[in-house]
């Protein structure tokens, strides 16, 4: 492995690896040259600064996909309430005939009626 592919897994330049893990780029070099790392404690510390980089980097990712799932969604609902179509899992099944019409007309003028009638029992409407 090359650390300038290192450093593109991780989206950064070279210099920029080299600041985050604390060593120097003939250092780092070397690392990946050799068979054995001459201070494994030193250099745990670096792959564990990696890690930390990693998860932050997939957590980024997973948030600006989840955003953009979220967008998708609402501009599918935009579009379905635009055209007066239901079509999410939680809502009924939407009749467009004139009998459907005519039954949701109702159920919201009975709906309006109960209210109306609760707030006059309750002396608000005089």
């Amino acid at each position: 492995m090359k650390l300038k592919e290192l450093a593109h897994t991780f989206n950064m330049s070279v210099s920029d690896l080299c600041k985050m893990i604390g060593y120097t780029q003939q250092g780092l070099n070397r690392i990946l040259r050799s068979e054995r790392v001459v201070y494994p404690e030193r250099f745990r510390d670096a792959l564990y600064k990696l890690l930390m980089i990693s998860n932050e980097i997939e957590q980024k990712e997973v948030d600006a996909a989840r955003e953009k799932s979220q967008k998708r969604f609402q501009m599918l609902d935009k579009l379905a309430e635009s055209k007066g179509v239901q079509w999410k899992p939680n809502q009924e099944p939407f009749d467009d005939s004139p009998e459907g019409i005519l039954k949701r007309s109702q159920v919201v003028h009975n709906q309006y009626m109960t209210t109306c009638s609760q707030l006059f029992n309750a002396n608000i409407i005089k």
